[in-house]
C-alpha cells in the first residue's frame, strides 16, 4: 500500500507522538496511566482521581561513585502542585523502573501511595513506555 500524499504529492509526516493508556485496579481503586513520548521528552500521567494532580519535571543525572561506574540518579522539580520531600520521593519511585534519556514530566494524583501500590504502578508505567 502506498504512502497517504499530500496535496504535492509528497509523503505525509505521521504525528511525531506516540501514546499508551492503560486503566487497572490497584488495589481497589480504579487507575488510569498514560504515556506520552514527544520528541524530546516523555509525559507521564497516573491518576486515580480522574484529575492530573502534582506535575513534576524529572531528569535523569549520572553520578560516579567509587568504582568510576556511572549510577543513574533524578533531579526533580515540582512545576504545579505540593512542593513537599514525599512528592519528590514518590515521583522518583514512580518511574523507577523506567530506563530513559530524555527528561520526563510526571503528573499524578494517588489515593494510595503505599509502597505495594507505588511498586504496582511503576510495573505498569514500565510495560506502557
Amino acid at each position: 500500500m502506498a504512502a497517504p500524499m499530500n496535496q504535492e504529492n509528497q509523503p505525509k509526516k505521521t504525528f511525531p507522538i506516540s501514546t499508551n493508556q492503560k486503566s487497572v485496579e490497584v488495589d481497589s481503586n480504579p487507575t488510569d496511566v498514560l504515556c506520552s513520548r514527544f520528541g524530546d521528552r516523555l509525559f507521564i500521567v497516573v491518576s486515580q482521581y480522574k484529575k492530573l494532580g502534582n506535575l513534576v519535571s524529572i531528569t535523569r543525572d549520572n553520578v560516579a561513585d567509587d568504582f568510576q561506574s556511572a549510577s543513574p540518579a533524578f533531579s526533580t522539580k515540582v512545576l504545579l502542585g505540593n512542593d513537599q520531600p514525599f512528592t519528590h520521593v514518590l515521583a522518583k519511585n514512580l518511574i523507577s523502573k523506567i530506563t530513559v534519556d530524555k527528561p520526563i514530566l510526571l503528573s499524578f494524583s494517588l489515593k494510595d501511595t503505599s509502597a505495594k501500590a507505588v511498586s504496582t504502578i511503576s510495573n505498569i508505567i514500565k510495560d506502557l513506555r
